[in-house]
């Protein structure tokens, strides 16, 4: 079959929605939106959502949008990443979802990768590199097994040892807007941690198969400014938002609990122990949020010690946890 021109090639190949939140993102998003107009995939559409950055941000952002007709801005006051990731997903016109980090970058045949395995799954998960500012590459992240996973393969992995690193992300997979949009899914714009591995839960319960790919298609860079980075430092705006970390763990675990209850299990004891290690960043003169956390521990090694899928030593263990609150 012969086409008059490439236009129409293009047509049928399916449209990628990469959705972009921008908050005070003015030294990386430049480098950022031009890693994903060299995609080798060229169906694509590209989303920033300005979340009322105070920097430069937004006039870059404009200025991007008159390069490349596949680019779109949408400004708002500032209202946080999950409220930015809704409004690009009420937004994208694209058949599958790719997110991005405003100080990330996507390597030249990220989506290209992504896409080749879509086929066969319902979700992809691929490797990737994590740099320091220079580029220099710290480490790379892509110890998969399987090329394969069901349903609860996957979601045990996302609460098991991490051996195959942290896959909660949301910027190393490919998802379908179709799964998406039957299922209602947003993120919860209440919640400030945990919400993109809430996210993917929910998404997962509606998914059948998950496929992996060794390959590298992401660099994550460790960013000094970075609200994870930022996190570290103990203030009581770092507390107000590390709480609704454990509003999400609390979503997470009833909706494992009616699904399988070593999965539920397996979510708590991952709660118990980011309680605990936010507590021992908590200086001890915080009395009253020192508390909170022992209470979080406590609450979720309680529903970990009824499993009986639990090894004997590890639930005595978590008994320890749960009497001293620590």
């Amino acid at each position: 079959m012969k086409f008059n021109d490439s236009q129409s090639v293009i047509k049928r190949i399916p449209m990628v929605s990469v959705i972009v939140p921008v908050y005070n993102s003015e030294d990386d998003i430049e480098k950022c939106v031009d890693s994903i107009l060299k995609q080798s995939w060229n169906n694509l559409e590209i989303i920033l959502i300005d979340d009322g950055s105070t920097d430069r941000s937004s006039y870059i952002c404009d200025k991007l949008c008159e390069k490349d007709t596949r680019i779109k801005v949408i400004h708002q006051i500032n209202k946080g990443v999950s409220c930015a990731r809704n409004i690009g997903l009420t937004n994208a016109q694209g058949e599958y979802i790719v997110f991005v980090d405003a100080d990330d970058e996507l390597t030249k045949d990220s989506i290209r990768i992504r896409m080749l395995k879509i086929a066969y799954s319902d979700l992809v998960v691929t490797g990737y590199d994590v740099v320091d500012s220079y580029y220099k590459k710290l480490y790379t992240v892509n110890r998969y097994e399987e090329e394969k996973l069901t349903q609860t393969e996957m979601l045990t992995l996302m609460f098991g040892e991490h051996q195959c690193g942290y896959q909660g992300y949301l910027w190393n997979k490919l998802f379908k807007m179709e799964l998406i949009r039957t299922g209602n899914l947003k993120f919860r714009e209440d919640v400030y941690y945990n919400e993109d591995r809430l996210f993917l839960i929910e998404y997962l319960m509606k998914s059948k198969c998950v496929s992996f790919e060794r390959v590298s298609t992401y660099l994550y860079k460790i960013n000094p400014k970075g609200a994870m980075e930022s996190a570290k430092v103990f203030s009581r705006k770092v507390y107000n938002k590390w709480i609704t970390e454990f509003f999400a763990y609390r979503i997470m675990s009833k909706e494992l609990r009616e699904y399988d209850s070593t999965l539920c299990s397996l979510c708590s004891m991952d709660a118990m122990r980011s309680a605990i290690n936010h507590k021992k960043m908590i200086p001890k003169e915080y009395r009253e949020e020192r508390k909170y956390f022992s209470d979080c521990i406590r609450e979720f090694s309680r529903d970990c010690i009824s499993c009986r899928n639990i090894s004997l030593n590890k639930r005595l263990t978590i008994l320890g946890h749960y009497v001293l609150g620590r």
